[in-house]
C-alpha cells in the first residue's frame, strides 16, 4: 500500500483503532447519536472523537484520494482484519458529523455523510464478496444519514442539488460485479489450493 491508494490511509486507521478501547457509556452515546437522537449527553462520544481524531485525519484523506485498491485478505489465517474496523470508523464520522449538525455547522456535517458514502465504496473496491457486503453496510450507514440531511424543510435547494451531484460521481465509482466475482473466484481458488497443499504436506 502507498499514498497514493486511499487504502493506505484506512488501513493506518484500522491499526490505530484496533488498539483503541471505548467505552461502554461512549458506545452507549454513539448508538443514539448515529440514530439521531441528540437529546441526551454526549460528553463520552466527544471524548472518545478526541482520542480518535487521528483516526478520523486519517479517514479524510482516505476518502479524499482519487485511486483505491483495497488489499487482499491474509490467505494464511483467512483474516479481514482490514475491513472488520471499517465500519466502526464509518460511525465515528457519523456520530462527529451529527454533533457538527447540532452546533449548527451544516457543511461539515454533510462532507462527514458522503465521505462515509466514498469510505463503502472504496472499501468494495479490490476485494472478494465480504468486502463488497462490508461497503454495502457502511453506504447505507451514510445515505441514511444524508436522506435525513437532505430532507430538512432548513436544506435549501441548491445545497440538496450539490450534495445529489457529489452522490452521483460516488456512485459512478463503484465496483462492478464483475470485478468482485473476479476477485472472490482468485480468493476462493488461492484458499483452495492452500488448504490442498496443506494436506499434501501433511501426508
Amino acid at each position: 500500500l502507498k499514498p497514493d491508494n486511499a487504502a493506505f490511509y484506512y488501513a493506518k486507521a484500522a491499526d490505530i483503532l484496533q488498539n483503541y478501547k471505548q467505552s461502554g457509556e461512549s458506545k452507549t452515546q454513539m448508538e443514539a447519536v448515529v440514530a439521531g437522537d441528540l437529546s441526551g449527553d454526549t460528553t463520552a462520544i466527544e471524548h472518545t472523537l478526541a482520542d480518535c481524531h487521528e483516526v478520523l485525519g486519517l479517514l479524510r484523506q482516505g476518502t479524499a484520494t482519487s485511486f483505491c485498491q483495497t488489499p487482499s485478505p491474509n490467505f494464511e489465517t483467512n483474516s479481514f482484519t482490514f475491513v472488520t474496523p471499517l465500519r466502526q470508523i464509518a460511525r465515528l464520522l457519523l456520530a462527529e458529523g451529527k454533533l457538527a449538525e447540532r452546533r449548527g455547522e451544516s457543511d461539515h456535517a454533510i462532507t462527514n455523510y458522503l465521505a462515509v458514502i466514498k469510505l463503502g465504496t472504496d472499501c468494495s473496491k479490490g476485494g472478494p464478496i465480504i468486502y463488497n457486503l462490508v461497503g454495502d453496510a457502511i453506504i447505507g450507514m451514510g445515505a441514511q444519514a444524508t436522506r435525513a440531511f437532505v430532507l430538512q424543510p432548513a436544506t435549501s435547494t441548491e445545497t440538496a442539488r450539490r450534495v445529489m451531484e457529489q452522490l452521483d460521481h460516488i456512485n459512478k465509482e463503484r465496483a462492478s460485479f464483475a470485478d468482485t466475482l473476479r476477485y472472490e473466484l482468485a480468493y476462493s481458488k488461492e484458499m483452495t489450493e492452500r488448504n490442498m497443499f496443506g494436506q499434501l504436506k501433511w501426508w
